[in-house]
């Protein structure tokens, strides 16, 4: 029977040696409390900090080596791997609709891995995220809230989009038909106008007759 190279008893040592030296000691899985359903558009809106619908373009996550790479680059790539996975996510977003706190683009932090309620975004997908802001005014959220992908969040999207009633618009006096039988006003000063008329047309007589 041959034993295995080398190579392999490197690898299987180092990752033996990492990850009980720097993996993070989880006692449970991640619990969450059960969520309300919201009664109105005005209960969902005060449920996050930011609330928006984005589709995920760069999470902070170790690519995978080559498949023609070296033991080296492989051992350094695992490294890599087992260093993201004690550290907090940072996801960013192209947002496509806002409807609180977020702007074009977005930024959002979350556990690194769901036993510890980190959210498993993934490149490409679009989701509907609530986020809270933390002390340090970075947004924060996790798979005890309401955030989940865009397709699974019809009845929010819903309410998201459910406004008041629409704003009335101001009233427009209809048009007049016409003045027949109509009482007009006459204008300030035409009354003087007419009885000046009237003298003059008596005096153009009176000289007519002469």
């Amino acid at each position: 029977m041959r034993s295995p190279p080398l190579v392999a008893w490197l690898l299987c040592g180092a990752m033996i040696g990492l990850c009980s030296a720097g993996l993070p000691r989880i006692g449970h899985a991640c619990e969450c409390a059960r969520m309300p359903a919201p009664l109105s558009r005005a209960d969902l809106l005060a449920q996050g900090d930011a609330i928006f619908e984005g589709r995920v373009i760069a999470p902070a996550q170790a690519s995978e080596p080559p498949l023609d790479a070296g033991y080296r680059e492989r051992l350094d790539g695992l490294e890599a791997r087992i260093d993201a996975l004690k550290l907090d996510r940072e996801v960013r977003f192209d947002v496509l609709r806002s409807w609180k706190g977020a702007s074009a683009r977005a930024v959002v932090w979350t556990a690194p891995v769901g036993s510890a309620c980190g959210y498993p975004f993934e490149v490409g997908h679009t989701y509907l995220v609530f986020a809270r802001r933390g002390a340090d005014g970075a947004l924060w959220t996790s798979i005890c809230g309401r955030t989940r992908p865009a397709d699974e969040a019809a009845a929010d999207l819903a309410l998201l989009d459910a406004y008041a009633a629409p704003p009335r618009k101001p009233a427009v006096a209809p048009a007049r038909a016409g003045c027949a039988g109509c009482a007009v006003e006459p204008h300030e000063g035409t009354g003087t106008l007419v009885g000046l008329a009237l003298a003059f047309g008596a005096m153009l007589c009176r000289r007519c007759r002469s």
